[in-house]
């Protein structure tokens, strides 16, 4: 069963690859979506297909936003995963929710070991990787993830530095975005 989940993830994932590179990007259907609620449920689904690994979520503010609900899954699925593959299994993995005036921040932290700073742009290229982990992908998970953001008129950056582990940083704003 996982594995037919992996070949369609990377299917679907193919797919992206190629709307967002030659297909003039990523389509957005815009709704009102709260985006704690959306990532309750997302991490209800990872804790049950990763029993064993500690996913927690903090929220402060407004996390209400108007975005795609299935495009915004699976950004942050894809950040999610990238963290569970990317750190121990004894590791908590955090995703962080902040709700300001005009956008909303979401930050997924893992303690796993540091990107290098001279691969934080890189990674967000198609097949890159900052390491090898566990299990099989095609390596465009973070070239969609920001494909989804951009879509969104959003950005998204990584910090990662020794014994502080890794975040991604997303920022959301809540409004239609010229970009998008």
């Amino acid at each position: 069963h996982s594995a037919a989940e992996r070949a369609d993830r990377m299917m679907d994932d193919l797919l992206d690859f190629t709307r967002a590179r030659f297909g003039g990007g990523i389509h957005v259907e815009r709704e009102p979506i709260d985006l704690d609620q959306l990532t309750q449920k997302l991490l209800a689904e990872l804790r049950s297909a990763h029993p064993g690994r500690d996913l927690t979520v903090e929220a402060e503010g407004d996390t209400s936003g108007n975005w795609d609900p299935v495009r915004i899954a699976q950004l942050e699925r894809n950040l999610l995963l990238n963290a569970l593959a990317y750190s121990p299994a004894e590791t908590k993995v955090r995703v962080q929710l902040h709700g300001g005036a005009h956008e909303v921040t979401l930050a997924v932290h893992n303690d796993g070991p540091p990107i290098p700073a001279r691969r934080w742009e890189s990674i967000f290229q198609p097949v890159q990787r900052a390491a090898a982990a566990a299990g099989r992908s095609v390596g465009l998970g973070l070239y969609i993830a920001q494909s989804i953001v951009h879509a969104h008129g959003g950005t998204i950056s990584v910090m990662s530095q020794a014994g502080a582990g890794t975040t991604f940083e997303v920022r959301l704003p809540r409004s239609v975005s010229k970009r998008s």
